[in-house]
């Protein structure tokens, strides 16, 4: 192993409570081979107390104001000795062979840009909540869209500057940025064992999933645009079956001063003001209230048509029509009436940067599930505590289906040979399949 060497800088802010406990973790490591810088972020709780009284000895860095966690992590790169480096923050810990492991793992490869482990999710009190056990980077993954943990990630200093660092705009989610930044010209590994213990409390950033997803968005979107996104090439189809039935109606259905359909509209001319958009349905164009003459409407031919032929002729339709061709279809449903734009934006923004065939918006399953085994109802998950990533379960809901217009003749209805996700809020993933659902459109708020 040709001279590596570890960093680790221990993030703390206002985590006194928790600090002695996670350096404990880290001057009693197996292999001690590591430097260790504390960066105290502006504290105003006892921890400067702490480690003036009981630390002295130990590398702290007492900042006067606040930084973002961005701003430490570009800080710490310039000043760090090692060749690698890592992030623990204060409120968590990490098992004895931390830092013996990753060694381990580098000695096996020394180019890896990014080494993350699996870990435990622990309560305020330290009590084990799951362990996440993601999959195996090295052999099971060729679809690189879920991120490694924004802490506790082991990254070559050599690659982080050649990309860049961290955008030091962000003030949450920059881990996804690094991560997009690394994927695609980088090698990422893992480590099949939980080695971390990621404490969940109130306190918790990433907590906000409403705001931290459409972080999410603007920065894939970024990326997105960096390889060539072009959203001139997406067409919008919003498919309806008939004015008469159920979703007719709430196609139809006013709601401030307007109808579901045309907020529905409005939602993509706020992501592309000249966008291409067709109506597809059974029904005539007569039947809705359409307030933009730049919507084009594709009357079916053919009734009870299958979503995806009914799909296919629409582009096809569009395509005669404009006379050009779209790299993109973007299938929307009227039945989310609280769907959040920009995940619309998220949707094409991960297609065309995962190079997808197709991109479904879900939000993942966590309710308790049971299956019938015979005798008995049985729950799905038989372990609560260790959480396999390939156990996860997700739900389609949003209605956002976004297709590569070429890989149509593979599409089946429900998915593709490569399909992708977006995951959702809760409020958006609510679907107005009866009357009842409609009079949340007037309280909805109480459910961000």
């Amino acid at each position: 192993m040709q001279n590596v060497y570890i960093t680790i800088y221990l993030l703390n802010k206002d985590y006194g409570i928790f600090l002695e406990k996670c350096l404990e973790s880290l001057l009693n490591q197996s292999n001690k081979n590591f430097e260790l810088i504390i960066v105290d972020n502006a504290s105003k709780d006892n921890s400067r107390e702490l480690l003036s009284k009981k630390y002295d000895t130990l590398n702290v860095i007492y900042l006067e104001k606040s930084l973002r966690l961005t701003e430490v992590g570009n800080m710490i790169s310039k000043i760090a000795k090692g060749t690698h480096f890592v992030r623990l923050d204060a409120d968590d810990w990490v098992e004895e062979d931390f830092v013996e492991t990753f060694y381990d793992k580098l000695k096996k490869n020394t180019n890896l840009a990014a080494i993350f482990p699996n870990y435990h999710e622990v309560n305020i009190d330290g009590k084990i909540i799951k362990t996440v056990k993601r999959f195996d980077f090295d052999s099971e993954v060729s679809l690189f869209d879920l991120p490694a943990h924004g802490a506790c990630t082991l990254i070559s200093k050599k690659v982080f500057e050649e990309i860049g660092g961290y955008d030091e705009t962000l003030d949450r989610q920059d881990g996804y940025d690094l991560w997009l930044k690394l994927i695609k010209n980088y090698k990422v590994s893992n480590i099949k064992k939980p080695l971390f213990y990621y404490r969940q409390h109130n306190l918790n950033l990433t907590k906000s999933q409403k705001k931290l997803l459409e972080v999410r968005t603007d920065i894939l979107y970024k990326h997105a645009l960096q390889y060539g996104l072009k959203l001139e090439n997406v067409v919008f189809i919003v498919s309806i079956q008939r004015h008469d039935d159920f979703f007719g109606y709430l196609a139809n259905t006013i709601h401030e001063d307007k109808t579901v359909l045309n907020h529905l509209l409005d939602k993509v001319f706020s992501i592309n003001k000249d966008a291409v958009i067709c109506i597809s349905s059974e029904s005539s164009e007569e039947d809705f209230s359409i307030g933009s003459s730049k919507i084009l409407f594709h009357k079916r031919q053919i009734t009870n048509q299958s979503l995806k032929y009914s799909l296919v002729d629409a582009v096809k339709y569009v395509e005669t029509f404009k006379k050009c061709n779209f790299e993109y279809v973007v299938s929307l449903t009227i039945d989310y009436p609280f769907l959040d734009s920009h995940y619309i934006l998220a949707a094409i923004s991960y297609i065309h940067y995962f190079n997808t065939d197709s991109v479904d918006s879900v939000c993942i399953e966590d309710s308790i599930l049971f299956k019938h085994n015979g005798h008995t109802l049985e729950p799905v998950y038989n372990n609560t505590i260790t959480r396999f990533e390939r156990d996860t379960l997700y739900k389609r809901a949003g209605g956002i289906n976004v297709l590569k217009t070429s890989k149509l003749d593979e599409y089946d209805g429900i998915s593709t040979k490569k399909t992708g996700h977006i995951i959702i809020d809760k409020l958006s993933s609510i679907r107005a399949d009866n009357i009842e659902i409609m009079e949340l459109l007037d309280t909805k708020e109480q459910y961000r």
